[in-house]
């Protein structure tokens, strides 16, 4: 059995464990943000109009429940997400993702905003498409079925470029 001083060393590393995480934590974030992998992408925090109602909806999702066919806050799939954000936007987009990716204006990634749809494909020919809305920043907000939920997902990586389709443009058109 341990004394009481081995006990209290043993719980004394603990708190000194956790204050250099809690110190490093702070330390990480107390710099600011990090330099845009796309130059003359705007922050999030910058937006406007519509582009900010659509981006501010679907980040207010983060979390909800992946949903096969869900449009809803009780659950989403990838378009019901971007259907449902761009509609508190004035926006309205057709309920699938191949629709989505023909009712707005094709793009390079290049000139692609927060609040703009991206496009991947993840099965070869015309396999099933998933969308998400570009945050900038390399940046998406997308529900997904893999991880099951509405998700930030950094696509500067291998992967997500090796299966990027297009962007598209559907801001900043109204509904009558």
């Amino acid at each position: 059995m341990a004394s009481h001083g081995e006990r209290r060393g043993k719980s004394g590393g603990r708190l000194l464990l956790v204050m250099l995480c809690a110190c490093a934590l702070v330390a990480g974030c107390a710099h600011g943000p990090s330099p845009s992998p796309h130059p003359g992408h705007p922050e999030t925090t910058t937006l406007t109009g519509a582009r900010k109602i659509a981006v501010g909806a679907a980040l207010r999702e983060v979390g909800t429940p992946y949903r096969y066919g869900g449009d809803t806050p009780r659950g989403f799939d990838c378009s019901g997400l971007t259907e449902y954000a761009l509609a508190k936007a004035g926006v309205a987009l057709p309920r699938t993702a191949r629709a989505q990716e023909h009712s707005g204006t094709r793009i390079p990634f290049s000139r692609a905003r927060a609040g703009d749809l991206l496009f991947y494909r993840f099965r070869s020919g015309d396999g099933d498409l998933h969308v998400g809305l570009y945050l900038g920043d390399g940046r998406i907000v997308h529900a997904s079925s893999g991880a099951r939920r509405v998700q930030v997902t950094h696509i500067d990586n291998a992967y997500w470029w090796r299966h990027y389709l297009t962007a598209v443009r559907v801001l900043p058109r109204r509904v009558n």
